[in-house]
């Protein structure tokens, strides 16, 4: 999978790769091995198969439904690597931000990224999402309208600090305004 360029073009351009496995145990009346059986595997099943350095690969050149599962990748660094992916769309970076199954690392990656974070989608995002970490939420607070300071307001499952920078902000706006 590391081999060439034809390969991770092939990789990332199909949902479903033919692998061909060879079985060399003898039918049942000789010696021949049985002949080669193609056996069709999903994108999850070659990822769980391919060793750390081909999944980094993979991640920073792959199509989006190997960049979706290398995302919740247990490792940082294949996780991160992701990210890394020039093909990666802001609608991608989106739905990562809105995820709440990701590491930590992966949701301060995207708050810090300056391209993304001009996005009001992905900022509000991130501010909703229970994992990003307090100081990025904070940071963002400022830009969201009374709405979503509202609804940020009442949340329940979003930290106590950002909850409360929510409230004042939203009591400083109205005041504002009347």
């Amino acid at each position: 999978l590391t081999a060439s360029e034809e390969v991770r073009t092939f990789i990332s351009s199909t949902r479903v790769m033919d692998v061909v496995i060879t079985e060399t145990a003898p039918e049942k009346g000789g010696d021949a091995p049985r002949p080669e059986e193609k056996k069709k595997l999903n994108v999850q099943q070659i990822i769980t198969r391919m060793t750390m350095s081909q999944k980094i690969k993979l991640a920073m050149s792959g199509a989006k439904d190997a960049r979706g599962i290398l995302i919740r990748e247990a490792s940082k660094l294949i996780a991160l690597s992701v990210l890394a992916n020039p093909r990666l769309t802001i609608g991608e970076v989106e739905f990562f931000a809105k995820s709440q199954n990701l590491s930590e690392d992966v949701i301060r990656k995207i708050g810090t990224n300056a391209e993304w974070s001009r996005k009001q989608t992905v900022v509000s995002a991130l501010v909703n999402n229970p994992k990003t970490p307090v100081g990025i939420s904070l940071t963002f607070v400022n830009r969201l309208g009374e709405k979503d300071l509202g609804l940020l307001e009442k949340s329940r499952n979003i930290p106590a600090p950002v909850r409360t920078a929510a409230r004042n902000l939203l009591v400083r706006k109205k005041m504002g305004k009347g």
